[in-house]
């Protein structure tokens, strides 16, 4: 019951902003340090922001991660 119990919550969630992006990283081969360069942003604060140990404010982070995040998904949708 219990294995059941976590698919269902990993269904039934959905996914923050961070585990978006590592998602797609992935999918597409993609490092951090390649996205922090396209992004401008330092590759350690990447990390520590997709690894939830980013401890500034992470809205500029955010801003940047999610546009590129929605640049991906509408060439993705247009293939």
């Amino acid at each position: 019951m219990g294995n059941f119990m976590e698919a269902l919550k990993t269904y039934t969630q959905e996914k923050t902003l961070a585990e978006r992006v590592n998602d797609i990283l992935a999918e597409i081969k993609m490092t951090k340090q390649e996205l922090a360069m396209q992004l401008n942003i330092s590759r350690s604060a990447v990390s520590q922001y997709l690894n939830g140990k980013y401890s500034s404010n992470p809205e500029a982070i955010e801003a940047v991660s999610y546009t590129h995040l929605r640049a991906h998904e509408t060439k993705a949708n247009l293939v």
